[in-house]
């Protein structure tokens, strides 16, 4: 028996099937029923988003950037830098 009651507004509201609703709701869509949607969506026009896999490289970039920042920091914190393509020493005074 479903517990059946009404509401402020005069509804009948069942709470043994807003239950159920909420645990079908929960449960993550089957691989199938995606596959059929999408095949329904591209056959009447629609395109669908494609989620792009986040790339593999973010790592590495975040790697040099990380050595980047720090380079910089030593840089500045230095009185004296050295040119690497150059190969020459550049001194960080002013000159008037």
């Amino acid at each position: 028996m479903s517990k059946k009651t009404r509401s402020a507004r005069g509804d009948h509201v069942d709470f043994d099937l807003l239950a159920i609703k909420q645990q079908l709701a929960t449960k993550p869509v089957p691989v199938g029923v995606n596959e059929r949607r999408r095949f329904i969506d591209e056959k009447d026009g629609i395109k669908s988003k494609v989620v792009a896999p986040a790339p593999a490289a973010l790592p590495e970039a975040f790697q040099i950037a990380v050595e980047a920042v720090r380079a910089a920091e030593v840089a500045a914190s230095s009185d004296v830098v050295e040119g690497v393509e150059q190969n020459i020493v550049v001194s960080k005074t002013k000159s008037k």
